[in-house]
């Protein structure tokens, strides 16, 4: 039976999160109840996260609550106490990706077990998080907006056409890679099952497309394009941007530089975010950055 099933996995440690978690970290735990050649459906158990609120934009609040939630781990909370880097971060938005947002990271087990440090600033806060079913949909490269956006509305629809319920208020991005990893990068969106909605009914978790269907929200760039060949075209296009008579780069923040008709913000998770002349942003890979006007 799924009921017990599900009661005996929450007291345990671990379930089927090594399949995707990164070398040498610990993974928020989860149980894997259906599986087709494109999507699974999971069970995540009760868990505590640390996370922070910010509403600054998809890609400005991805940066500014890294950095916070970052800061925290650290040794930034009341215990000066460094904790270990977890995965995934998770982002909770809106259905159409706009904020405000919740981004948190997987406090360790042992860590929660013995009472985790209270953060040092006010923005982050520790969050008990409950268990939750969800359908989830993993795809390669960065998670840019636009193909987030195409992921989630791809799994609603699927849910929809199957008949299953979905809390139809928010959905998470999960990612699972370093900010500097640039090949194999392994991203998910999680679509939540509505309390009410029978995730424990085996025949409801039968009706998952096995098809391809979903393939094609996520295959416009696959993180196997970065090649090394077009990475040394990015660091050239970069060091050639790095001209100090090219006014653009003087803008330090995207408001200012999109201000500029010359000039385009490019935000990238691999590098650091810049303002480029429209001319280089234009050949600067799409796989890599996104860069505002193109």
């Amino acid at each position: 039976m799924l009921t017990s099933t599900m009661t005996t996995f929450q007291a345990g440690l671990t379930g089927d999160e090594d399949a995707y978690c990164p070398e040498n970290l610990e993974c928020a735990p989860y149980k894997v109840l259906n599986r087709t050649t494109d999507i699974e459906v999971r069970h995540y158990p009760p868990a505590l996260f640390v996370s922070t609120n910010i509403d600054e934009g998809y890609y400005k609040s991805g940066k500014v609550a890294f950095s916070r939630l970052f800061n925290y781990i650290s040794g930034g909370n009341a215990r000066g106490q460094r904790i270990p880097m977890t995965a995934p971060v998770t982002t909770k938005m809106n259905l159409d990706t706009s904020g405000p947002y919740s981004i948190s990271f997987y406090v360790p087990h042992k860590v929660a077990a013995q009472g985790p440090p209270a953060p040092g600033e006010n923005t982050v806060y520790l969050e008990h998080r409950p268990g939750f079913v969800a359908t989830v949909l993993s795809f390669g490269g960065w998670a840019y907006q636009k193909r987030v956006l195409e992921s989630v509305q791809a799994v609603v629809q699927m849910m929809k056409d199957c008949g299953i319920e979905i809390e139809d208020k928010y959905a998470y991005v999960a990612g699972f890679s370093s900010p500097w990893q640039i090949l194999h990068r392994h991203n998910e969106v999680w679509i939540i099952w509505a309390t009410n909605s029978g995730a424990q009914d085996k025949e409801l978790l039968q009706r998952l497309p096995e098809s391809g269907m979903m393939k094609q929200a996520v295959d416009q760039e696959v993180v196997e394009d970065i090649t090394p060949m077009l990475m040394d075209e990015v660091k050239a296009i970069i060091e050639a941007a790095d001209d100090p008579h090219m006014q653009c780069h003087n803008f330090q923040d995207e408001q200012s530089c999109d201000l500029s008709e010359e000039c385009s913000w490019c935000a990238s998770m691999a590098i650091p975010s810049s303002c480029y002349p429209k001319e280089l942003a234009q050949r600067l890979p799409p796989a890599v950055f996104h860069c505002d006007g193109f």
